[in-house]
């Protein structure tokens, strides 16, 4: 815990900082792994040390490469070979099967397609896996000897493109002599080549793409199902892992009341946020939990503008202001149900709450006064929008003109429409602003009328408290 004396901004502005140093170096790594390595000395993640590195590599969740590891680690210099030489010592492979081993050690990287490197690298791990068990294999040549048969007889027996795969006789016979002049006991060999069979080695990332790859392909419904049920039980696994590795750490918290750690935080949390609140509203269940959850989630929705409006963040506001009218049906030929109905009214709120901030967002919030307006005046069988705009030079007297009793925040929400429409009018949505549109083109925006646009939504004055009975 930090003390609230501490200058917390800057503490949360450091960490930041690093993350974005971390992700660079990341992805330097991941493009060329000798400059990757160069950067991650100069910013201080590592040390000059083959350890640090090592321990580096085998960090999980930052969007380390296998390939780049894989092919970092084969690399015939000083530093990389005691790097390889400091991630084998750091595995204890003692009283651990051959196929174990491999599997553990291959899980740190992807071989890379050298075979110079691949050889280097299985030299490393026949020493150390012999050193660590004396007593089963004569020597390391024996030990690197039966790793390269079972990685060809891994690539034999599940690579599509061979088509007379390998038998437990022809790896018994690649296996003769090697033990020193001696052969290892059939049953051993058998056993190797069926759990090679049944398990072979793999990568967690390969797991998944052969998995999207073959959620593509499919084409019954058994299919279907059945990958559907793999990839679910992949997440629930992967989630397990994440709560376990969150229990375990012991991070340290911070106490802040500055607001100018609110961006980066907010930035981080904002999509998650916005596809949580969108999945509840999307659900066309109306069951009595359904329902519940539909208040915060419109809730989230207002406090999620308001804090991405008051902080300019542009593209966050806009997000959700978008999103949420999206969900007010009133842009769609959908039925309205009773979580639309929340929603036009607080997209109206935040309308009239952040009117200073909300800049292009506002073409949104005009879209759905609109038709708002439009659902209205069809239900009175009146005039339509731009009707209300052919005023000439010579007013009459007796024109309608909007009521001194409304509020400043009402006045503000109708100019800054005012401007807005005159704003998209040039954009590339102007054909569904066709109402708005069709204003501009016979009013010279020099000599804009602002009472005009008081006259239009004045009709809309009303729907801040309550929705016309048409839609209500």
């Amino acid at each position: 815990m930090v003390d609230a004396d501490t200058p917390a901004p800057a503490v949360v502005a450091e960490q930041k900082h690093r993350k974005l140093e971390l992700q660079t170096a990341v992805q330097k790594f991941n493009m060329t792994p000798k400059r990757g390595v160069e950067f991650l000395k100069r910013s201080g993640f590592v040390t000059q040390e083959p350890e640090s590195l090592a321990n580096f590599l085998q960090t999980t969740g930052i969007g380390l490469s296998k390939t780049a590891i894989g092919d970092y680690l084969g690399e015939d210099k000083p530093f990389n070979i005691s790097v390889l030489a400091a991630i084998l010592n750091a595995q204890d492979f003692k009283s651990m099967g051959i196929v174990d081993g491999l599997r553990s050690f291959l899980s740190i990287f992807r071989l890379p397609g050298e075979a110079q490197k691949v050889s280097r690298m299985m030299e490393s791990f026949a020493a150390k896996f012999a050193s660590d068990n004396p007593e089963e294999f004569a020597d390391a040549d024996c030990v690197f000897v039966l790793s390269f048969s079972l990685i060809m007889l891994q690539t034999d027996l599940n690579n599509p493109g061979v088509t007379k795969k390998m038998t437990k006789e022809g790896f018994i016979r690649n296996c003769r002599g090697i033990n020193n002049g001696q052969d290892f006991p059939s049953e051993y060999l058998i056993r190797l080549y069926e759990i090679i069979q049944s398990c072979p080695f793999s990568l967690n990332e390969d797991d998944d793409a052969r998995l999207r790859a073959a959620s593509q392909a499919a084409q019954s419904v058994a299919q279907k199902l059945e990958l559907f049920g793999k990839e679910v039980d992949g997440i629930l696994n992967r989630s397990k892992q994440l709560l376990e590795q969150a229990r375990q750490k012991r991070l340290p918290w911070t106490t802040v009341s500055n607001a100018e750690v609110v961006p980066p935080l907010f930035t981080v949390a904002s999509w998650p946020m916005l596809a949580a609140f969108a999945t509840v509203l999307l659900e066309g269940s109306q069951s009595a939990e359904q329902l519940r959850l539909v208040g915060p989630c419109v809730q989230g929705f207002r406090h999620g503008v308001s804090i991405a409006a008051r902080f300019g963040m542009h593209t966050e506001r806009d997000s959700f202001v978008f999103a949420l009218a999206r969900f007010t049906h009133l842009t769609a030929l959908k039925e309205l149900q009773p979580k639309n109905i929340e929603c036009i009214r607080a997209l109206l709120s935040v309308a009239v709450d952040e009117r200073e901030y909300l800049g292009p967002s506002w073409r949104h919030v005009l879209r759905c006064i609109s038709q708002l307006s439009r659902l209205q005046l069809a239900q009175m069988k009146t005039h339509q929008d731009f009707q209300f705009f052919k005023y000439s030079d010579t007013r009459s007297a007796d024109s309608t003109t909007p009521s001194s009793a409304s509020t400043e925040a009402d006045g503000a929400l109708r100019r800054a429409s005012a401007f807005t429409l005159m704003s998209v009018g040039s954009e590339d949505d102007q054909a569904e602003l066709a109402d708005s549109v069709s204003l501009l083109s016979q009013v010279d925006i020099e000599r804009f009328n602002l009472a005009a646009v008081d006259d239009v939504f004045a009709q809309s004055a009303d729907l801040m408290t309550g929705m016309p009975s048409s839609i209500s």
